[in-house]
């Protein structure tokens, strides 16, 4: 059976975090931005107002020169929010390349916990959290094989419970055999029991 490629429609699968993550990169981003934009308001307001003093009032208006230093600044402005709300849509973007695999990680450790039900998990070939996935699977398939060792062991009691119950309604019955039936299913519940202890 081919594998089913999954297919992620919804970006916010874990708002909370995925929120956080991209207000984290928004706000660092902005920070830098606007530091870095007012350094080079400052630098060319310098700059300026040393030429307005070599060329002097005739030549180029005071106003003018703060015109000039007004709309840089206003530039600086609206280019930190649209790089915010840019930043903000690749975090949410990118973030769910976390958030994806680890909500359906998240639902399927409730499925084993809650549910006992043993479903392997599949992502995507872009995504992270491979290993993490890749070590869930694994449990997943090493807890169906000893579930399954139960399960072969419940069937050998049973096994030997039916051949006991046959026996005890002959008419004699050959107490060497039930007994050493009955050793055999002591054995067997022994080694269920052990198993058991030993997973905890």
């Amino acid at each position: 059976m081919a594998k089913k490629d999954y297919k992620r429609t919804q970006y916010l699968v874990n708002k909370p975090l995925q929120l956080a993550y991209s207000g984290q990169l928004v706000l660092h981003a902005t920070l830098i931005t606007l530091i870095f934009g007012l350094a080079l308001w400052y630098l060319n307001r310098e700059y300026l107002e040393l030429f307005y003093r070599i060329v002097g009032e005739d030549a180029l208006p005071k106003a003018y020169i703060q015109s000039i230093e007004n709309s840089f600044l206003v530039k600086i402005i609206v280019a930190a929010v649209a790089m915010a709300v840019l930043l903000l849509f690749v975090g949410i973007y990118t973030s769910h390349r976390i958030a994806g695999p680890l909500f359906r990680l998240t639902k399927f450790i409730n499925l084993v916990g809650l549910e006992n039900e043993l479903q392997t998990v599949q992502i995507r070939k872009k995504d992270q959290l491979k290993e993490m996935a890749s070590a869930f699977n694994h449990m997943v398939h090493s807890l169906r094989d000893k579930m399954y060792q139960d399960l072969r062991l419940i069937d050998q009691v049973k096994d030997r419970i039916g051949v006991v119950m046959v026996d005890l309604k002959k008419d004699s019955v050959n107490i060497k055999e039930l007994t050493e039936r009955l050793k055999e299913i002591d054995e067997l519940t022994s080694d269920l029991k052990a198993k058991k202890i030993n997973n905890k």
